[in-house]
């Protein structure tokens, strides 16, 4: 029996800046992020996210075992010895490909190098995500 792709979310709470992870609920204009705990525990405007913030799980971890989400900014090593930033997108990205992929922040590497999340994910860690250093937090 094949084991069904981890599908999860993750969003920064209006009430504390925390990032909040689980499944995704948008409820009329709310944008939420539902822990995975028991529906009644649940207090709504404790999982109220930044809607800008949310990001999905790629299904796969960094070199060191850290979950990579859209929005992750990782560091590369592209050749030994040598790194390159990049943010984790979701998307079309180089010849009509689809999913989730790494922009290069010098914005000619998009171009001279592979851009597939599959191919850079044992050679990568997260360094950090593109929300962290938004207005107001």
């Amino acid at each position: 029996m094949k084991v069904p792709r981890e599908i999860n979310f993750r969003g920064k709470s209006r009430a504390t800046g925390e990032w909040l992870y689980g499944d995704y609920l948008r409820w009329n204009s709310a944008v939420t992020i539902i822990p995975h705990i028991k529906a009644e525990d649940i207090d709504i405007a404790k999982v109220l996210v930044i809607p800008e913030t949310v990001g999905q799980y790629t299904g796969v971890s960094d070199r060191c075992g850290q979950p990579i989400y859209e929005g992750d900014v990782i560091e590369i090593e592209v050749v030994k010895e040598e790194f390159e930033q990049a943010v984790i997108k979701f998307g079309e990205y180089g010849n009509k490909h689809i999913g989730f992929y790494v922009y290069f922040l010098e914005e000619k590497k998009n171009e001279m190098l592979r851009q597939d999340l599959g191919y850079w994910v044992k050679k990568c860690r997260v360094t950090g995500d593109i929300f962290s250093n938004l207005e107001g937090e």
